[in-house]
């Protein structure tokens, strides 16, 4: 396939994602963008852990490391006002002539890198489909050029996306990381073979790749959804 050919693929493969994940009521079809992103980095629903690299690689989209600190520093504020924090950031994506780029704090462990980084994909994926079309023609440079070619030096240029897109996003990077389709009987099986609580944490957080703490939430979230068998250990 030559370089037109694979370009036009890319772009219609990624228009596909773009229309195809909205529901009939306009909000966003978390389960199908996933889908899609998946046919795109052509990785089979049931691969658990998730590729993420791969699907970073498919959509041509860079992540690299960042420190925060200058643009914690700008007294930013949340769209509902609040301030944010020095080390509140986990990731962030910037753009520049509608080419994203996924910033992520190093300084933390691999599993909650890789869960920030799905939360980010989440907003350029549900969020910005101008972004979308773009980030098809996406060149991989080293991280300095990466990091001096598209970071915003004035506070007016970084906008924070609202509480619900948050949601969106974090919904997103759940269904991307710990699949719901799938989560019952992987749970069912690591909860038949664990010694008690603990054990069964470990085998899930060690099979998804996520932190215990995400991996609490998601439980929770799903227990009575999924019909969760809960242990009554002593």
């Amino acid at each position: 396939m030559n370089y037109k050919r694979k370009k036009e693929f890319k772009l219609a493969t990624l228009t596909q994602i773009s229309e195809w994940v909205v529901n009939t009521d306009g909000k966003p079809n978390i389960p199908a963008s996933v889908d899609k992103l998946l046919i795109a980095a052509k990785l089979r629903k049931d691969d658990i852990p998730r590729n993420i690299n791969a699907i970073l690689d498919a959509l041509e989209i860079v992540a690299v490391p960042y420190n925060f600190k200058k643009i914690e520093s700008m007294g930013l504020k949340r769209v509902d006002g609040s301030k944010i924090e020095r080390g509140s950031i986990s990731a962030a994506v910037v753009q520049k002539n509608d080419i994203p780029t996924i910033l992520y704090r190093q300084s933390t462990s691999v599993e909650s890198i890789r869960f920030a980084v799905a939360h980010e994909l989440g907003h350029i994926i549900l969020h910005t489909k101008a972004v979308q079309d773009d980030v098809l023609f996406l060149q991989t440079r080293s991280h300095a050029d990466v990091i001096k070619d598209v970071m915003p030096n004035d506070k007016k240029n970084i906008v924070t996306a609202t509480k619900e897109q948050e949601k969106q996003a974090e919904d997103f990077a759940n269904e991307l990381t710990m699949p719901e389709s799938s989560f019952y009987i992987n749970y069912e099986q690591a909860n038949q073979d664990a010694f008690d609580d603990l054990d069964l944490m470990e085998k899930l957080v060690k099979k998804y790749r996520v932190t215990y703490m995400l991996m609490e939430q998601r439980i929770n979230n799903l227990t009575d959804k999924l019909h969760l068998t809960q242990r009554r250990d002593s």
